[in-house]
């Protein structure tokens, strides 16, 4: 495994990147013109070019007692979580057998039951575990101000290409009206929203639209008065000009105008209000407010900020001209999954927690799925995150064998993919399983790395990932695009 340690001119309509904050509701990111080019796109890899909707579990997801379940029980590494407390009608003995990795049995665990149960509707038995495939990665990066920008964007810290999947998005395919990637965070996640929107070299236009969802009704109100802006621009259209002009003439060297992030976050708003409209009507008939301010429930009758983020990132991907790239920041729902020794939590209430935050995500996207609202066959989707948890658990006092939580581990974890190339249009129906396996201390034994997964799914949304301003083939562990697609996707049919 590759271990990672650490301008165009512009008229008004062709405002650059940036965020701002609107009506005191949500921040919004901005963009210009995205430049497409044959290097950056690809043609007749795939029969379409699919829609990603990333999940990215904040905090660092253990995969050991909720997705990759080692052996047949859950009698593991760490103690099991009460099923009970969660309220959801399942047991401990709610497992399934999905797949063999190095000759250790693959289990997915009872957060899984919306997937490996599903037997009703219309789609068909084993419609999700046939479109289920799950791929162990690993990297060298433990805190989280590392780990975060490595895993949302395939590249550490430092690196100038460093860019998030919604800014290639929106470099190959964004439109001027309307954006090519939202980025959905709740208020414990807004920071790592900006980690997300980062735009490398593509260009301070290649910046996703960032939205917050709130417990509060304004939520909607901010997006009634987005529609309504536009209708007396010339002021503004003057206003914005003058102080475009006094800004870049006190950034000219010569006849260029040098980047600046103030700069770039200043042009972003204003190209945010001049299309406001087009956002609000790419909102209309979804809602940014989650009706319950006691987000502590993981049934699906209880709303929370995890299921309005998916159904705000389902509907933009989902209407015509809309998102092809909808990055959803999970917080949790009653704790988040960075649970530490010393934060009040038993090792038990911890894995309980945590897996109570995968049933959510996956519950509602079996939901959203069944209602037509998202569609597998276009969308592929990634449940993935910073990294797992280790496999021993935190001692408070060694003396006392306190048992109060677990640390991070980057050395081993594993993201879930779903739909898209996976039991399409790479391999075939119940083709999907696994790549990779973890060794005796939870490593993993697959050279992938967060790098692989980005490249891949940007291979999925038919970009180019070793297009110059992306990775090079020294970022990943795979020379050849197709074979990493291959170990990431499945077996070519």
């Amino acid at each position: 495994m590759k271990r990672i340690f650490a301008p165009r001119g512009s008229s008004r309509r062709e405002l650059l990147a940036g965020f701002a904050g609107l009506a005191g509701a949500s921040w919004i990111g901005g963009r210009a013109f995205a430049t497409t080019s044959s290097d950056l796109t690809l043609t007749n890899v795939w029969s379409t070019n699919y829609k990603i909707l990333e999940i990215f579990c904040v905090g660092g997801l253990s995969n050991f007692e909720t997705h990759w379940i080692r052996g047949s029980s859950l009698s593991g590494f760490y103690g099991a979580p009460d099923y009970d407390a969660l309220g959801i009608g399942v047991s401990a003995s709610d497992l399934y057998a999905f797949a063999t990795a190095d000759s250790e049995t693959v289990t997915l665990g009872p957060m899984c039951k919306p997937l490996w149960s599903y037997d009703e509707g219309t789609l068909g038995t084993n419609y999700f575990l046939d479109r289920l495939r799950m791929v162990t990665l690993g990297h060298d990066l433990d805190p989280h101000e590392a780990a975060r920008p490595l895993t949302l964007t395939g590249l550490p810290l430092g690196r100038p290409k460093q860019a998030g999947t919604g800014a290639a998005i929106e470099a190959a395919f964004g439109a001027p009206e309307a954006p090519g990637s939202v980025i959905l965070h709740d208020s414990s996640t807004s920071g790592v929203a900006l980690e997300a929107a980062v735009t490398g070299i593509l260009g301070r236009g290649t910046r996703p639209l960032i939205l917050g969802v709130s417990s509060s009704a304004s939520a909607n109100t901010f997006v009634d008065d987005l529609a309504a802006f536009q209708r007396d621009q010339v002021a503004p259209d003057d206003l914005s000009a003058y102080f475009e002009a006094k800004y870049a003439a006190g950034r000219s060297f010569g006849s260029e105008v040098t980047r600046s992030l103030g700069h770039d976050n200043y042009q972003g708003s204003l190209y945010r209000l001049f299309h406001s409209e087009d956002i609000a009507h790419l909102l209309s008939g979804t809602s940014l407010y989650n009706t319950t301010a006691s987000s502590d429930s993981y049934l699906a009758a209880t709303p929370s900020y995890t299921r309005t983020q998916l159904d705000v990132a389902a509907h933009v991907l989902n209407q015509e001209g809309g998102c092809r790239h909808a990055l959803v920041l999970d917080g949790g729902v009653e704790s988040a999954y960075d649970v530490h020794d010393g934060q009040g939590y038993t090792l038990e209430e911890q894995a309980t927690k945590q897996a109570g935050n995968l049933f959510v995500v996956l519950d509602h996207l079996v939901r959203l799925v069944e209602a037509g609202t998202l569609d597998l066959d276009d969308t592929l989707v990634v449940i993935h995150s910073e990294y797992g948890r280790s496999t021993q658990e935190t001692e408070t006092d060694p003396t006392l064998q306190t048992r109060t939580g677990t640390e991070h581990h980057p050395e081993g974890y594993a993201a879930m993919l779903l739909g898209g190339p996976v039991g399409g249009s790479v391999s075939s129906p119940g083709s999907s399983g696994v790549h990779g396996s973890f060794d005796a201390d939870g490593a993993s034994t697959s050279s992938l790395g967060p790098a692989d997964l980005k490249a891949a799914m940007l291979y999925a949304a038919g970009i180019n990932p070793f297009y110059s301003d992306l990775f090079s083939t020294d970022d990943t562990d795979r020379d050849d695009v197709a074979e990493l697609a291959n170990d990431v996707f499945g077996s070519a049919s």
